[in-house]
């Protein structure tokens, strides 16, 4: 059992105008009346809901999570896509990846932002940046350069969307800067960047990928700089190709692309034969490269092998690096191909250039039954345009497009066939005859380009001669123009451009145009000939070397110094791929990647002292890397290999640690079950490892969701406390950021418990001897009156302990307990699917057979908790005597009998179908009614009715209901004949949930079958009211209100309720709205949930107009997990526990008749009061007063030298007073005072006593002689 302490929360936004997300008031059950709960069924990671912006899953891939301090995950931003990398700088969290846009997940959110593959998040305000328009190809590296306050971009794009000046771009990197893009000095690269890492020591940045040439044509690699044309008018052939299938054609591997990857379907040769594959060019090149893959395939792949050049017949010698010694080895008679899946090609470069009109590659051995071929690609160091070449799926020349009538004509003296039309001479000037040339270029650079014009002598057109002009656009909207005299006797060469070339793209396409001469002289015959030119297109640069790194130096050149970027001093292999770097050791780099040199292979560090590669121990591993951490001493490293290249460390599995002081190899423990791709350092002392696994290595494998923690303190897999599913690809200020499909707040597998809904709940992430389809159906706690601990108890279909436990276990003092529960049925494996807990007993339901404490159990038996011993109870069967299988268990509300449904025809030797019922006193089963038969898969039971749900049949007839007037009675089970305002039959749902409601009402959720649900309630006069439909969702609008319930979402189709409760809420009154009304619970449905503003969630609560989530969950693949069950310590969450509440207005009108009846009261005793009084008094007859005047008053005051007396207020009546004290009592005393005052202000008494002092002397019991 493990506790969570501290919570991982998501942030994330979406829009430029979203703000912070809105916190729920969310309703808290009552931990008084539930005491602890848990939750059971199929789930990894699990989150209570406390903020709309919560999410079972993501909707794409792309998503942001931020740990902060709140107790609650969110999910606020999300994409169609993946999130490669991510950087921060000055709280602006900038993201990379392949998406076109980024949204939050919430309903009320605005519409997506549109970013094309990067954008900038504000962790201030949580507000979502496109920058720019972003650019037009994935992003894979980022950097954010603190110092320069720059964003360097790296991927495969060609640039920015929207930029003006497109020439300034060549590919595949960028700069973000003061709020805009900018170019890299050197322009760009030929090839995808994967990472960019900083070299902190030497302030350097080194980019590392896949090219050899830079965009300012400084450097590039001149052996495959230009692929050869593969496609039309080039002719393949193979000779002794397989007889027919998909594998004859050899013309079906080429022009697979620059990846080198074999073609789906190799070409493969006849059986134990050798045979060969043949290239005829339309015009004689010169080879400087060939890229050779293999079949792929274990059992016919080629061996050994020649290429031989057609017209001289000479063979090729080449040069490359054996694979198997690392060593650069040369060749020509045989030189062999390796057929291994992690080299998908190896490059032979010519040593001896050749020319020829075309090759042919002779297989002369084999692995297994033959050869074949993979995919072949050819490069030639120029690039030689000619005219009739046409467009084809290879990235060779090639022409667009002809005017006029222009025939093939074949050149004496440069022996080549050149493209020529004839026309009179007279029309000349009006001619509109053309060539318009769009050569492929694939990388930007500084080109010469040549025309070459052959000779008239060897046309025998030297009279028909004129000029020709060429129309030249070689980057967007700058055209040059030239005139080219075609009168030359001889082959000619001019130069007809020297400068930049722009690649060809879908935006731009290089090409020349070639015309007669405006101004072109006429020649002497009838006729003008015009030649066109063919076309060499010659890349200039320092021919320095450059493989896939390139360190740059931005203090080197902002001082203007010449030296600002450069390649490595010793290069890797060429056609290396580089995935990782790690520089922070400062004067060694450790490279990862794919590539093989002598003798290192996929790892190799590099050293600035020595200037020179330096292999690691053991020479690296034996297939890619792809990322790479160094912490402290030790170089951890992950990717797709399994062992050294020497085989002294084998079982790496994906993962290894190199320690760089003692060149020593060591394993991470037994490491994955898949590729890792990224290593992310989450702290000083955990690494995050993430890849396309589904499971972990240490001992026995562990569950992972392509995720997993190392610590690296402790050498082992850590616990993740918080779930993710996914790649995770960066943590940059406590933010997660990856290809994520789900986070969770608690990792936690298929069960969870808690004391209360606010405080950390307690996990059991590794229970289950890692099996992937463990699921818990049901669980109960126990209070143990001996140890004063409360007991988890959970049932369902597992094993622990290495199958120690199958199916039940116990939770107790700190440690599992369990019985092994197998045999299962001819309906499916061993599971326990029922667990009730009355009185210290145990009752347990399900699909088993066997000894447990040697007495025999089939699908039921009881445990007496106290004692840990088994009571015996006869099993259920089916009628073979096989085990039955119990689908639900439900106590009777006198707590004396047991129902038990299920799919079983016996109870012992007793006839009881469908459902039996236990006297727990005597332990004896009985019959349940009559006429009932099938599989009950759910019970309920109140004071006057059971029922039951299922793929039933009653009296003969199919239901999926059925119900017993008081049970146990011997009654007939009837189908009620339910009468409902709206179109919903009953019978047409499949039944999932049933639960006894209040005045004998029954409630039923149900699915169709299209998928859409139900939840109603059945009265007990047979009408079915829906409460929430899929079908007909209610309009529900989201409250800003004090209510402890946001209830703003309505059912959706796909939603399955498992079960149903009436959940006490903590702090509820009567002006809340609750289910049912006016009492202090809401509805509490537990499944698997679709809710139209809340998405998919596990349990909900319904207040009688909407829902509100309450708990989400998530399995391993991301998935929205399924609750089984909701099972609490105490007796609760039944009709029979609902405390309701007057209504308001009841309320005031009850204290206003109170009120009354107190007046009346108070009344009453005053004048009883006074009648005994008088009664004992008899008459009173006062003694005659002093006659009085104001005059005599006054002077009787003057001659005792007194002040004159006041004027003699109303003396009050007893019977007033006792009035006044009851109005004072009820209204309270300031409105008593209010009255008091309106009324003596308004009295006609008053008024007349103080216009007539005659009157005014006359009071209560004067006599009126005394006047």
């Amino acid at each position: 059992m493990i506790r969570l302490d501290r919570w991982l929360v998501f942030l994330g936004a979406s829009t430029t105008t979203m703000t912070l997300a809105m916190s729920l008031s969310a309703p808290v059950l009552d931990s008084a009346q539930v005491g602890q709960f848990g939750l059971a069924g199929q789930f990894a990671g699990v989150s209570p809901v406390f903020d709309s912006w919560q999410t079972a899953n993501t909707t794409g891939g792309a998503a942001v999570f931020g740990d902060t301090l709140s107790p609650y995950l969110l999910s606020l931003l999300q994409g169609q896509g993946n999130i490669f990398d991510a950087c921060i700088l000055d709280q602006q969290l900038y993201l990379g990846g392949q998406f076109a846009s980024l949204a939050s997940p919430s309903p009320a959110a605005a519409t997506p932002v549109t970013v094309n593959n990067i954008a900038r998040l504000d962790l201030a305000s949580n507000t979502l940046f496109a920058l720019d328009q972003g650019v037009d190809g994935p992003v894979y590296a980022l950097h954010c350069d603190s110092a320069n306050r720059t964003v360097y971009v790296g991927g495969q794009f060609h640039q920015p969307v929207g930029v003006a000046n497109s020439t300034q771009y060549a590919g595949s990197v960028a700069q973000w800067y003061n709020n805009q893009w900018l170019p890299l000095p050197w322009v760009g690269f030929n090839g995808p960047v994967h990472t960019i890492k900083p070299n902190t020591q030497r302030q350097t940045i080194l980019f590392g990928g896949q090219f050899d040439a830079t965009g300012d044509g400084v450097y590039f690699n001149a052996n495959s700089s230009q692929p050869v044309n593969l496609g039309a008018p080039t002719e393949v052939s193979g000779g002794n190709s397989a007889f027919d299938g998909k594998n004859s054609d050899p013309s079906s591997i080429v022009c697979q692309g620059a990846n080198g990857s074999a073609a789906p379907t190799p070409w493969l040769l006849q059986d134990d034969v050798p045979g060969y594959w043949q290239a005829t060019f339309a015009y004689a090149i010169q080879p400087s490269m060939f890229r050779l893959s293999n079949t792929g395939l274990p059992d016919q792949a080629t061996r050994s092998f020649s290429i031989l050049a057609l017209g001289s017949n000479d063979v090729f010698t080449l040069s490359y690096i054996d694979p198997a010694t690392h060593a650069t080895t040369t060749c020509s008679d045989m030189c062999f191909l390796a057929n291994n899946a992690s080299i998908p090609y190896q490059d032979f470069t010519v040593q001896t250039p050749i020319n020829t009109t075309g090759i042919r590659i002779d297989i002369s051995s084999w692995y297994g039954s033959g050869g074949g071929l993979g995919d072949v690609q050819v490069f030639q160091s120029d690039n030689t345009l000619y005219p009739e070449n046409t467009n084809n799926n290879c990235s060779g020349p090639a022409t667009s497009s002809v005017v006029g009538n222009w025939r093939p004509v074949f050149a004496y003296g440069s022996y080549e066939t050149f493209l020529a039309t004839s026309i009179p001479t007279a029309d000349l000037p009006s001619s509109n005859v053309s060539v318009t040339y769009t050569p492929r270029i694939p990388t930007q650079g500084h080109y010469t380009v040549y025309a070459i014009t052959p000779g008239c002598v060897g046309t025998s057109t030297c009279d028909q001669r004129t000029q020709v002009q060429l129309t030249i656009e070689m980057t967007p909207g700058n055209t040059s123009q030239i005139t080219i005299d075609q009168t030359n006797a001889q082959d000619a060469t001019t130069v007809i451009y020297d400068g930049l070339v722009v690649p060809s793209s879908s935006s731009f396409q290089p090409k020349i145009v070639l015309k007669p001469a405006p101004n072109a002289t006429p020649p002497s015959t009838t006729n003008t000939t015009i030649i066109a030119e063919a076309l060499d297109f010659v890349r200039n640069g320092t021919n320095a070397t450059l493989v896939s790194i390139l360190e740059f130096s931005p203090q080197n050149y902002s001082s203007h110094q010449p030296i600002a970027w450069l390649p490595l001093p010793e290069q890797l292999p060429p056609g290396s791929t580089v995935h990782a770097i790690d520089a922070s050791q400062g004067n060694t780099l450790y490279i990862g990647g794919q590539f093989t040199g002598a003798p290192y292979r996929n790892l190799v560090a590099f050293s600035y002292a020595s200037q020179h590669m330096v292999p690691l121990t053991s020479n690296g591993v034996d297939n890619n890397v792809t990322s790479l951490i160094l912490s402290g001493n030790e170089l951890y490293i992950g990717g797709l290999f399994n062992s050294t290249i020497d085989q002294l460390h084998t079982g790496l599995n994906h993962l290894a640690v190199y320690d760089t002081q003692r060149g020593v190899w060591s394993n991470m423990g037994n490491g994955t079950d898949g590729p890792v791709s990224d290593l992310v350092a989450v702290d000083n002392g955990t690494l995050w490892v993430s890849g396309a696994f589904s499971h972990v290595r240490m001992g026995q494998p562990m569950t992972a969701p392509g995720n997993f923690p190392w610590q690296l303190g402790m050498r082992a897999w850590a616990d993740p406390q918080v779930f993710l599913s996914g790649t995770v690809v960066a943590n940059q200020v406590n933010h997660w950021i990856g290809s994520l499909l789900a986070a969770q707040t608690y990792f936690s597998v298929n069960a969870i418990t808690a004391s209360t809904w606010q405080a950390p709940w307690t996990r059991y992430p590794f229970l289950f001897d890692n099996d992937d389809t463990a699921i818990v159906s049901c669980g109960a706690f126990w209070h143990n009156a001996t140890s004063n601990q409360v007991v988890t108890i959970l049932g369902g279909q597992f094993t622990m302990q290495n199958g120690a436990i199958a199916n039940l276990a116990l939770y107790h003092d700190n440690q599992w307990t369990g019985w092994q529960l197998n045999g299962g049925t001819n309906q499916g494996a061993a599971a326990v699917n029922a667990l009730v807990q009355q009185d210290g007993i145990l009752y347990v339901g399900g699909a088993f057979s066997g000894q447990v404490q040697q007495q025999p159990v089939k699908s039921f038996f009881a445990i007496q908790l106290a004692t840990m011993t088994v009571t015996p109870a006869p099993g259920l069967s089916d009628a073979s005597g096989n085990p039955g299988r119990v689908q639900a268990m439900v106590i009777s509300p006198d707590k004396s009998k047991l129902y038990v449904g299920g799919a079983f025809a016996k109870a012992g030797s007793l006839d009881c179908r469908g459902v039996c019922v236990l006297d727990v006193q005597q332990r004896q089963w009985n019959p349940v009614g009559t006429g009932l038969d099938g599989t009950v898969t759910g019970l309920t039971v109140d004071g006057s009715s059971l029922t039951a749900i299922g793929a039933l049949q009653v009296q003969g007839q199919a239901s999926t209901y059925a119900q017993l007037a008081n049970p146990p009675s011997s009654g007939a089970w009837t189908v009620p004949s339910s009468s409902s305002s709206s179109s919903i039959n009953l019978q047409q749902l499949t039944m999932t949930a049933v639960f006894a409601g209040e005045n004998g009402d029954t409630l039923l959720a149900g699915v169709s079958s299209d998928h859409q649900t139900v939840l109603g309630t059945l009265t007990s006069n047979h009408d079915f009211n829906v409460l929430s439909s899929s079908m007909s969702p209610a309009s529900t609008s989201s409250s800003s209100s004090s209510s402890s319930s946001a209830s703003s979402s309505s059912l959706l189709s796909g939603s399955v309720i498992r079960q149903l409760l009436f959940a006490p809420i903590a702090q509820s009154s009567a002006d809340q709205t609750r289910y049912p009304a006016n009492s202090n619970s809401m509805l509490m449905a537990v499944g698997q949930l679709q809710l139209s503003q809340a998405g998919n969630v596990s349990v909900a609560l319904y207040d009688g107009h909407g829902w509100s989530p309450y708990t989400l969950s998530s399995q391993f693949n991301g998935q929205p997990g399924i609750i089984q069950s909701f099972f609490t310590e105490l007796e609760c969450c039944t009709a029979s526990s609902i405390r309701h509440y007057l209504p308001v207005p009841a309320v005031i009108l009850i204290s206003i008749g109170i009120s009354l009846g107190l007046i009346f009261v108070l009344v009453g005793a005053g004048l009883g009061w006074l009648f005994v009084r008088r009664k004992r008094q008899g008459l009173d007859y006062p003694e005659p007063a002093t006659s009085w005047s104001p005059a005599a008053a006054a002077a009787a005051a003057y001659a005792s030298g007194e002040s004159p007396p006041a004027h003699d207020p109303v003396t009050t009546s007893t019977i007033a007073q006792l009035l006044d004290a009851a109005q004072l009592a009820t209204l309270g005393s300031a409105t008593g005072a209010a009255i008091a005052s309106a009324s003596s202000s308004s009295s006609p008494h008053a008024t007349a006593a103080s216009a007539d002092p005659a009157m005014r002397d006359l009071q209560v019991g004067d006599h009126p002689s005394s006047h």
